[in-house]
């Protein structure tokens, strides 16, 4: 209690701005985590494959480079649209916001996603370890092209994604005059929402987003 009572302090200590940004890079994050995932069960249907969920490895090493890559891509889009400005924007910046994160997270997610399944050949022994730093070497050398392959099939996913998290964001820039507090909480209960629905609601339902 005593630590999460600390970890709040710190927080709100940030500036306005600042609170606001660090909790949209958590929304960012979950809602590329929960795209990717959705994306996989899309191409799957459309490869003429069962369309299962992914198991907790794959799951893990693909989906922590989908995450990093929509954290990163939301911060920079916020920081540079809003800077150290007000907030209480009109909800056409925040749709403005979410379209652009929808059309790059894909290309982003591509770019991190050969060094995902590197980490996971690596972990299950297809890559031995003698062997590991030239695979690694040609994780980067693919991540331009995997980027864009994987870029194409994934922006339809994406603007759904970005248009559900310009909602989020539109509704944290409105409720920020009643508390930081209220503002954490729906950014914690947007991201634990998009991660469990892409991992856990029916693959059938999954695969009409994309």
């Amino acid at each position: 209690m005593l630590k999460s009572n600390i970890y709040f302090s710190r927080i709100t200590n940030l500036s306005s701005v600042g609170n606001f940004i660090a909790i949209a890079v958590l929304c960012g994050g979950a809602s590329s985590f929960a795209r990717f995932f959705i994306s996989d069960i899309v191409q799957k249907k459309v490869r003429w494959e069962d369309p299962i969920h992914m198991s907790w490895l794959p799951s893990t090493c693909l989906g922590i480079p989908a995450f990093l890559a929509g954290a990163l891509l939301t911060y920079v889009l916020v920081k540079v649209i809003i800077g150290e400005d007000y907030l209480n924007r009109n909800i056409f910046i925040w749709i403005f916001i979410g379209l652009l994160y929808g059309i790059f997270v894909p290309f982003m997610t591509g770019l991190l996603l050969p060094m995902g399944m590197f980490v996971m050949n690596v972990s299950i022994g297809v890559i031995e370890l003698n062997k590991a730093f030239y695979f690694f070497l040609d994780a980067i050398v693919l991540a331009p092209t995997n980027a864009f392959t994987h870029g194409i099939f994934g922006v339809i996913s994406g603007l759904i994604c970005g248009m559900c998290l310009a909602v989020a964001l539109g509704l944290m820039d409105r409720i920020q005059l009643i508390g930081s507090r209220w503002q954490l909480a729906v950014g914690i209960a947007f991201s634990a929402f998009m991660i469990i629905f892409s991992k856990f609601a029916p693959t059938p339902f999954l695969a009409n987003f994309g």
